[in-house]
């Protein structure tokens, strides 16, 4: 993945890249920026779009960040999602796939 080029200010932006064949892209408007105020653990998260994710959440990459979430739904629906994970600092971030309910562990990317 070649970088982060998206930001909470613009109307719609290129999250990330997994190849050049394949571009994970995303609104990332206010309206679409959600907060976990309500959700406490990120294993939650299965319908696309962009959350914040405080450091306390259940289920981040690391407890010691903020954490900015990006769910991708598959066509499966919600059943079979994708989360990428930034932290707040942009100085890592992490992967994980969910597949029929389970989620796999988070995989750090550079």
């Amino acid at each position: 993945m070649s970088g982060i080029i998206g930001s909470a200010g613009s109307k719609s932006g290129i999250i990330g890249r997994i190849t050049d064949d394949v571009t994970i892209s995303a609104d990332i408007s206010a309206d679409n920026y959600d907060s976990l105020s309500i959700l406490s653990d990120v294993d939650d998260l299965t319908t696309a779009g962009l959350y914040n994710a405080s450091y306390a959440a259940a289920n981040v990459p690391s407890g010691s960040y903020n954490w900015t979430i990006c769910v991708i739904e598959g066509a499966g629906g919600t059943s079979v999602c994708g989360q990428l994970a930034i932290q707040d600092t942009g100085a890592s971030r992490y992967t994980r796939c969910r597949d029929s309910g389970s989620w796999s562990a988070w995989s750090a990317f550079t």
